[in-house]
């Protein structure tokens, strides 16, 4: 019976472990209806719970260890972390090139020039492809990602969403590097979500360290961090609610991402639930 009607139980809540047995922040086991799941502490504090599987090798991530609330897989050293925003928050702003100039000044976004440049978007069954050229600074930190010294690089942004929250991000800098970025924004609740990055480059080691580029990549993925745990997770999928945010030229990505998901949810007989209904 438990295993017929398992999608029921799901729907509730069950104890599982003390939580004085997560004190020291790390990985507990649990076998849950039939599924094993991990438990830990985030960095502030809140409990966490994953499915016990690493998605590289399938390894059990309770085998692994916590670092600053960071899930680390003990097999490869895969990292898992939830954020305090909703999937559809960070996806659109990983989109959005109006923030660069204000929450990526610190890395790549060039203050002088804030004007967002425009997005050439193309809609797809099952999401869209984008393309727009931005201007970036070029810290010397970080020239070897770029793969040029030059103070201020113009890059080739190819942007690719799929339903319901991914997105492929192709970087392609003037020395000919490609610096391409997958990213899955996982739903664990109604305010909080695990981002799963893989990264690809077509150079090699001895042209760009890839302790470099994790340097990079976190760096930036930080500042976005900050700046989104600081928005309301309630975000209006549903344009038509009026009043509630409002959008400018450079939202297109935004606006087509909201379009696709409410069509998606009406193709499954679904609706938009919001924190004021």
């Amino acid at each position: 019976m438990l295993t017929s009607q398992r999608r029921v139980f799901r729907k509730f809540w069950h104890a599982v472990v003390p939580r004085s047995t997560l004190r020291d922040r790390q990985p507990v086991p649990f076998t849950l209806l039939g599924e094993p799941i991990v438990l830990f502490l985030d960095a502030a504090g809140q409990l966490v719970a994953f499915k016990d599987r690493c998605c590289h090798r399938t390894a059990r991530l309770s085998k692994g260890r916590c670092d600053g609330g960071v899930l680390e897989c003990g097999c490869h050293g895969w990292r898992f972390e939830t954020w305090a925003t909703s999937p559809l928050r960070a996806l659109e702003n990983s989109c959005n090139n109006a923030h660069f100039s204000f929450v990526h000044r610190a890395t790549f976004g060039e203050a002088a020039q804030p004007r967002p440049s425009r997005y050439e978007a193309v809609e797809r069954e099952s999401g869209f492809y984008a393309e727009t050229l931005i201007d970036a600074v070029n810290p010397p930190a970080f020239h070897t990602v770029s793969g040029t010294t030059e103070p201020v690089t113009t890059r080739l942004m190819r942007d690719a969403y799929a339903l319901p929250f991914s997105r492929r991000l192709e970087i392609e800098y003037p020395s000919g590097v490609r610096h391409v970025i997958i990213n899955c924004f996982t739903p664990i609740d109604d305010r909080r979500m695990q981002l799963v990055p893989w990264l690809f480059r077509n150079d090699i080691e001895a042209d760009c360290a890839e302790a470099m580029l994790v340097v990079f990549d976190r760096q930036i993925t930080a500042e976005d961090r900050e700046m989104l745990e600081a928005t309301d997770p309630d975000e209006p999928v549903d344009t038509r609610r009026r009043g509630v945010e409002f959008s400018m030229d450079s939202d297109r990505p935004d606006v087509l991402v909201r379009k696709q998901l409410m069509e998606l949810l009406a193709r499954h007989g679904e609706q938009e639930i919001h924190a004021g209904a």
